[in-house]
């Protein structure tokens, strides 16, 4: 399979026309996925910064530290992937310590474009909504 670069996505999504964006990398070194997908109207999180490995990737891993934490926990408890995020981090710290991962924190990493932080709470409040 090709490599499919960020600059790649970006285009592609452009391209297609989808305005509001919410993007996550779980990846080693994704990190360097923010700035070049990073505009007002996207979200971006990434399971690591430019600069090191992400942790719990392998063929018998259902989902990487980041994605358990993330997706599987924290989006489990709240609407907000800023919510999430905040509260991811700290359990992907923890469970890297935990594993012995010898490179350093993953630190993953989130940009969130001003446009796109009205339309999330828009959304969150009409899930809320439908959920009563």
């Amino acid at each position: 399979m090709p490599w499919l670069t960020p600059e790649e996505l970006r285009k592609a999504l452009d391209e297609a026309g989808i305005r509001h964006r919410v993007v996550a990398v779980s990846a080693c070194y994704s990190g360097g996925w923010i700035e070049p997908l990073a505009n007002e109207n996207t979200l971006v999180m990434t399971a690591a910064d430019a600069t090191h490995t992400s942790y719990g990737c392998g063929r018998l891993s259902e989902l990487t530290f980041f994605g358990r934490a993330m997706f599987n926990e924290e989006l489990r408890k709240t609407r907000s992937f800023e919510t999430a995020f905040a509260a991811a981090v700290p359990l992907i710290k923890q469970r890297e310590i935990e594993a012995g991962k010898e490179d350093g924190f993953s630190n993953p990493q989130i940009s969130v474009g001003e446009k796109i932080r009205p339309v999330l709470d828009q959304l969150a409040q009409r899930l809320d909504a439908a959920s009563k």
